[in-house]
């Protein structure tokens, strides 16, 4: 690992690459892959990528993420030469380079753009970026975004913030059965824990998300219900996210979920990319056989009961952070950097956006966040996020850095970010990826469409 920093004081802020040679140690023959994930911290964004293909430097593409992970899989089928760079949660990056040769030593180099010096590691290897003498400690705003520097948030209030209820019900097909159980958990919960039952909410889930004020006639409401469809606990926990982050009070939201097994539920790998919404508790809660409520994790493998002993209903200090004069968010005690996103005014423009420069990531992160709280926005944002990404060579959620061989690759991925680039918003974003890499169908259409022509005319031959 090589490290190299050039600090623009004209823009304020870093430039670094990463350079990495790999070198595969394997005992087997058949051609492997190098894949790891990378935490960065908030507020870095990567901007450039390379790899070298043979003695050749061959800089990635940035294009639309989904069509760059089907090349990636169809390239790396016919063992070519492809790297990939792309997100897999908010700050967590899958990092991925084949085939490898036993023994052999690929070179590739990652660039990086951030405010301040920082520190994570690759695949266990510590990598500095900046220089530590060149410091940038206090709070840089912008009109879509405040990025907090950790010694700035070391001299914030910690604040501990009231925990109330949430209970998540399922409402699916034939678990209406299981009806009169499930009260009388809710019930013993409350009893239990009854400060935590003032200003709770419930939430009423199949295929629909139905959430009212908790109070004693939560039945009335629970009576109503018709149960149909799945248990679609997805959409349940980012609709509490979601309005969480537009309240934003002095209290925060500790979700119980009433199901006979989260298995039964609809639910992704996790809700990693919501971090920034939950910073008093990592975890919601399964109401176990014996009424005991079980933890689960927000961040890793939410299906999954975890084991850290930690897991509190009662939730962790979190930092009291003041932006405008006048509003007031809360931000995780955990020593690290921060980015607030000032929810409501997330119109970026395209004047806003200039080529690696941070400050426009910073306003694209913003974008990107807004998109998770107004999902009925996500398809205007998201043309609009891959757009302004390719403007500004800088990496999204919803674009991916590509090493490719193959010229006619080549020429599709950088046609199809025209196409994006000029606003079709009809453009299927694998249509020309797909076109390159399978020629053969083309030529068989054609042939198919003779042979049909062929056999019209002896017909017509026939018939005369």
């Amino acid at each position: 690992v090589v490290t190299r920093s050039e600090y623009k004081s004209d823009k304020g802020n870093w430039i670094s690459w990463v350079d990495l040679e790999l070198t595969n140690k394997s005992p087997f023959s058949t051609p492997a892959e190098y894949a790891t994930t990378i935490d960065l911290p908030a507020g870095c964004w990567i901007s450039d990528y390379y790899l070298y293909v043979g003695e050749r430097k061959e800089m990635g593409i940035l294009a639309e993420k989904k069509s760059a992970m089907w090349i990636y899989s169809q390239i790396r089928n016919e063992n070519r030469d492809p790297g990939i760079l792309y997100y897999l949660t908010e700050n967590k990056l899958a990092f991925r380079v084949f085939p490898f040769a036993r023994n052999e030593i690929r070179r590739t180099g990652i660039q990086f753009l951030h405010r301040e010096p920082l520190k994570f590691s690759i695949d266990g290897n510590e990598v500095s970026l900046g220089d530590s003498t060149v410091k940038n400690s206090d709070v840089y705003a912008n009109t879509f975004a405040d990025y907090v520097p950790v010694a700035k948030k070391q001299q914030l209030k910690k604040v501990r913030r009231k925990p109330y209820f949430h209970f998540i019900v399922n409402t699916a097909l034939e678990y209406e059965v299981y009806k009169e159980e499930y009260v009388q958990s809710i019930k013993q919960i409350v009893a239990q824990y009854p400060a935590l039952a003032e200003g709770a909410k419930i939430s009423f889930v199949n295929s629909y998300v139905h959430t009212f004020d908790y109070k004693d006639n939560f039945l009335q409401e629970y009576n109503k219900q018709v149960f149909e469809g799945g248990f679609y606990l997805e959409r349940a926990v980012e609709a509490v996210f979601q309005n969480s982050a537009k309240l934003n009070t002095q209290s925060f939201p500790v979700m119980v979920v009433l199901t006979v097994s989260i298995s039964d539920a609809v639910i992704d790998n996790n809700f990693a990319e919501y971090q920034w919404a939950y910073p008093d508790n990592k975890y919601f809660f399964h109401v176990a056989e014996n009424q005991t409520l079980r933890a689960h994790s927000l961040v890793s493998t939410s299906a999954l009961p975890t084991s850290d002993s930690s897991a509190s209903i009662l939730g962790n200090t979190v930092l009291e952070y003041e932006y405008a004069n006048e509003k007031t968010v809360y931000l995780p005690n955990d020593g690290r950097a921060s980015i607030v996103v000032k929810h409501g005014n997330s119109e970026v423009a395209e004047s806003d956006i200039n080529q690696k420069v941070w400050d426009s990531g910073l306003s694209l992160y913003a974008l990107w966040r807004s998109q998770l709280i107004q999902p009925d926005r996500t398809d205007e944002t998201w043309l609009k996020m891959v757009k302004y990404s390719f403007m500004s060579k800088i990496m999204l959620p919803v674009t991916s850095y590509l090493v490719v061989e193959n010229e006619a690759q080549k020429v599709a991925l950088k046609r199809n970010q025209e196409q994006i680039l000029s606003g079709n918003k009809s453009l299927d974003q694998g249509e020309d990826t797909r076109r390159m890499s399978e020629p053969g169908l083309l030529l068989l259409l054609i042939l198919l469409l003779f042979f049909i022509g062929l056999r019209k005319k002896r017909q017509l031959f026939k018939l005369n």
